[in-house]
């Protein structure tokens, strides 16, 4: 279960002298975002007393081991406030009212975020879903199936909009018409990768698009890691569907363990690259998923009945499946065998038809047609 999320620590929305003091503090060079978040802490949230505590450094000689800390100039922050918010960019600071309260899990603070989209992070219903970038058809399959039956649910889908995994995650959620967050490695208005256009636009018109970073600010690589600590800490756990021991889904489901949250893993076979990460997770303690309901479980969500999905056609090789199911209680090992298909296929296909509300997972983990006969 996801630890207690903290009270908001303010009733009154900033001053915009207080928004641009915010800015100018995530601007400032020459002090690391632990030393700010300690600052921050130590000020109770307090923006002056922050600032003032930042500028008495600033005018002191840097020690030895410590850079001379430069600050902005307070009139060209207000004026770039201004031009990001003609742009419909949102600014959403640390004291504002609705800053989502699971952030302040975090040691190093995201002091602003910038939003577009017409989304809201009041929210405590989102499910990280993250993997691999070069995942298996299978992977990306089960992302998309997972992510789509769970928005349907009213779950919130958050990812980060990356190439494999994270990209069909979000086009789950928005096929199922929920609502999916998408949180940037880059500026609030750079699209990366830049394939993901289309994506990008569907998720401002439907949810939200989130960074700490303002505009014009280049993806990197050393920007990904604290941007998957946002992805951890936004949600009410994280799933990871394929990764390899070191990537950037594995430090999300890291991030996600110190937070307190539910870490989940879709298991997949011992010699391919891909399990390495959701199996190292799985025997250290992580919930094993093998459908939607696993993750219900996983979060202490109760369903009665799991809605159905009309989005997905059976084709030649679903159909002989299905065929095959019957209304007896069968299981994978055994439909892969009459099949003569890969046993990884099969329950990629059962996980698809248990969503269009053809078929039947029971508790002995055997299948059947939708309405078939319970086994024992």
């Amino acid at each position: 279960m996801m630890a207690e999320i903290p009270q908001l620590h303010t009733s009154r929305e900033p001053t915009p002298r207080e928004s641009a003091l915010w800015v100018a503090m995530t601007l400032t060079k020459g002090i690391s975002r632990k030393a700010l978040s300690s600052l921050i802490r130590s000020h109770n949230f307090c923006a002056p007393a922050i600032w003032e505590e930042l500028q008495a450094l600033a005018a002191a000689s840097p020690s030895k081991g410590r850079a001379q800390i430069r600050l902005p100039d307070l009139g060209k922050v207000e004026d770039l406030i201004a031009d990001w918010q003609r742009s419909s960019a949102r600014l959403l600071t640390l004291d504002a009212q609705d800053y989502p309260p699971q952030l302040l899990d975090l040691e190093e603070l995201a002091p602003v975020l910038y939003l577009r989209g017409q989304g809201s992070l009041e929210a405590n219903n989102a499910l990280a879903i993250v993997g691999s970038r070069s995942a298996t058809s299978y992977g990306l399959s089960l992302a998309n199936d997972l992510a789509y039956q769970l928005a349907q649910l009213g779950l919130v889908i958050v990812s980060g909009l990356a190439r494999g995994v994270d990209t069909w995650a979000h086009r789950g959620s928005l096929e199922a018409g929920g609502e999916t967050w998408a949180v940037l490695g880059c500026g609030i208005d750079l699209c990366y990768p830049p394939e993901n256009f289309k994506l990008r636009a569907a998720i401002e018109e439907r949810g939200l698009l989130i960074s700490e970073y303002p505009a014009l600010v280049e993806p990197a690589p050393f920007r990904f890691p604290y941007r998957n600590r946002l992805i951890a800490a936004l949600a009410r756990g994280t799933l990871v569907v394929q990764a390899s021991h070191k990537s950037g889904a594995m430090i999300t489901a890291d991030w996600a363990a110190n937070l307190g949250r539910s870490v989940m893993a879709v298991p997949g076979a011992v010699d391919s690259l891909q399990s390495q990460g959701p199996l190292e997770l799985i025997s250290q303690g992580a919930a094993l998923v093998r459908h939607s309901q696993d993750v219900l479980d996983a979060l202490g969500v109760f369903v009665e009945e799991l809605p159905p999905t009309s989005s997905w056609s059976l084709g030649e090789e679903e159909e002989r499946l299905l065929k095959i199911l019957g209304s007896q209680g069968k299981s994978t090992e055994e439909l892969a065998q009459l099949s003569q298909a890969p046993l990884g296929w099969v329950i990629a296909t059962l996980n698809k038809l248990e969503l269009a509300g053809l078929a039947r997972r029971w508790p002995d983990l055997t299948w059947s047609l939708r309405g078939g006969t319970k086994p024992g």
